[in-house]
């Protein structure tokens, strides 16, 4: 007759409280700044930036002990930008005031100004906000004409006036001269004449206008001029001389399809593409070879990011994206004109920054963490459907059991079952400055036990014995012996590694790895560093049930 002996070695991760204590063991303030650089962010007092604020010339406000979210300074909303012509959503007030903006509680699409409408400029028109309206008319010098009540960008192309522009010949001040303008304008004009494709230069109209007259910016691009200051060919500068050029119009011959971004001697700018008419100032680098402007490049060049580029950070000291750390948030960067926007996702990760390449070019957005029925998947392929939520697989343990231990949650193979745990992908946040919060509740879905199983004798004693005592005395390791910690010997030893399943840890640290791993997984628990950099603990708790 044998008798059987059971201990039992427990490790219990006391994540949920630990990560909220390492977290909170030195009070969070918002702070307007931090001495780092970073606008309205969470940390230690000793942290946030102190002195006078370069945007505003006053004093930094007094850090506050509660979520940025809360408080006045940096709360967000909606930042109106007249000098960029921007509508930026989830801006911080303090930010937006440092910009020069107007910060308004509103969301983007409650304010009339940030709505898409057609923009008439000239001869030209584009489907934009009113905000934007007002910055290109500005650019150009002309007055602000926006139409509201055009709501899809077709029916504000057609809107644009379509007569053909052309040189326009007639008799002033007893001297033949010339304007570029429609057809319908010249008409009105008594005895204005129309040369459909004729530029006022051309020697064949014989009118007081000549060609190289400097050159203007022109929608968005950079244009010849003649010497009656009208818009001639886009300049080119090796076409200067040309006599074709100053004739006839026609499309540029320089253009790289790439916005000539700060050449010299082509004026075929595009938006798009990142760059816009710019003139030249005295002592920059960039001088064209004839007249005053060229096409600016609009990139961020400190950053290496292209005009119209979005990408994904996150406010954590860590260099490795998708750490998740507690307290770390996700930001979603834009490069717009040459500067560098910030948007954060909601807090908490509640929100996650999803970033992607379209032809070399980076698109980023915040879009909605779907994490929380994760731990309820029972298999492998269910919990990584995307199109339901943002869940990974880890084999090896299965957090869901039945009343008598037995896993829930499986990989299955063809012949065989291994447990498994459904996690989040993007680990959530807790509110670690409330009072009260789920934490805990959610970390201890990461509390796991290790059962170890010995075979004794009938006439062996039920006093504790060593891990040495076992393996010497008695040598019957028959089950879950990796979870010993240095368990290397014994005289069942070889017989229980050829039996365990292949999935089975190979060894108490891999136990622990593997057991950390899922606590992690579940939000700010676990072993991981805070996005500040401090540490959180791991308690191994060690206990013995001997049963017959």
């Amino acid at each position: 007759m044998n008798k059987k002996i059971f201990i039992n070695f427990g490790i219990i991760f006391l994540i949920g409280i630990l990560s909220i204590n390492f977290i909170i063991a030195e009070s969070s303030y918002c702070c307007e700044r931090l001495a780092s650089g970073q606008w309205c962010q969470n940390a230690p007092q000793g942290q946030c930036a102190t002195g006078i604020n370069p945007f505003s010339n006053q004093q930094y406000t007094t850090p506050v002990a509660t979520s940025c979210q809360l408080t006045s300074y940096c709360k967000l909303g909606t930042c109106v930008d007249s000098k960029s012509g921007t509508c930026t959503a989830n801006t911080p007030l303090t930010v937006c005031n440092n910009r020069g903006g107007v910060w308004k509680a509103e969301e983007v699409g409650d304010l009339p100004e940030c709505q898409l409408g057609c923009c008439l400029l000239g001869d030209s028109a584009a489907f934009t906000t009113q905000v934007q309206c007002k910055k290109l008319s500005s650019d150009y010098g002309l007055t602000t004409n926006y139409r509201a009540d055009i709501t899809n960008e077709l029916e504000c192309i057609a809107s644009i006036t379509s007569d053909e522009i052309g040189a326009c010949v007639f008799e002033e001040e007893y001297q033949t001269t010339c304007r570029m303008i429609s057809q319908k304008d010249c008409s009105e004009i008594n005895g204005g004449e129309f040369h459909s494709g004729f530029l006022c230069s051309a020697q064949q109209l014989a009118t007081n206008c000549g060609p190289r007259g400097g050159t203007l910016c022109h929608q968005e691009s950079v244009y010849f001029l003649d010497t009656c200051g009208n818009i001639a060919n886009i300049y080119d500068f090796s076409k200067l001389n040309d006599n074709n050029y100053w004739t006839y119009i026609q499309e540029p011959s320089c253009d790289n399809g790439m916005g000539n971004k700060n050449s010299k001697t082509c004026g075929s700018c595009d938006y798009f593409s990142g760059s816009v008419c710019t003139i030249y100032q005295r002592g920059e680098t960039i001088k064209p070879d004839y007249g005053d402007y060229f096409c600016g490049s609009l990139d961020c060049k400190e950053v290496g990011k292209l005009h119209g580029e979005t990408w994904c950070e996150e406010n954590s000291i860590t260099s490795v994206k998708g750490q998740n750390l507690p307290g770390s948030r996700y930001y979603r960067f834009m490069c717009y004109n040459g500067e560098v926007s910030i948007e954060p996702c909601s807090e908490f990760r509640n929100e996650i920054c999803i970033e992607d390449e379209v032809n070399d070019f980076s698109v980023a957005g915040c879009v909605l963490n779907k994490w929380q029925d994760c731990v309820s998947q029972t298999n492998k392929t269910e919990c990584e459907n995307t199109y339901l939520r943002d869940c990974k697989w880890i084999s090896g343990y299965s957090v869901l059991k039945n009343e008598d231990g037995e896993n829930l949650a499986f990989t299955e193979t063809e012949d065989n079952k291994i447990p498994g745990t459904c996690v989040p992908k993007y680990a959530p946040g807790f509110d670690f400055y409330a009072e009260t919060g789920n934490g805990a509740e959610v970390c201890s879905l990461g509390t796991q036990a290790c059962v170890v199983r010995y075979e004794i004798g009938i006439l062996a004693s039920k006093k504790k014995l060593s891990q040495k005592d076992w393996d010497e005395k008695m040598g019957k390791c028959v089950e879950n012996c990796y979870c010993i910690p240095g368990y290397t010997s014994g005289k069942a030893k070889d017989k229980y590694e050829n039996n365990k399943p292949s999935w089975h840890p190979k060894s108490y640290d891999e136990w622990v790895k593997l057991a950390n791993e899922i606590c992690t997984a579940f939000g700010d628990c676990g072993t991981k560093k805070n996005y500040l950099g401090g540490s959180g603990d791991i308690k191994e708790i060690f206990t013995s049930e001997f049963t017959k």
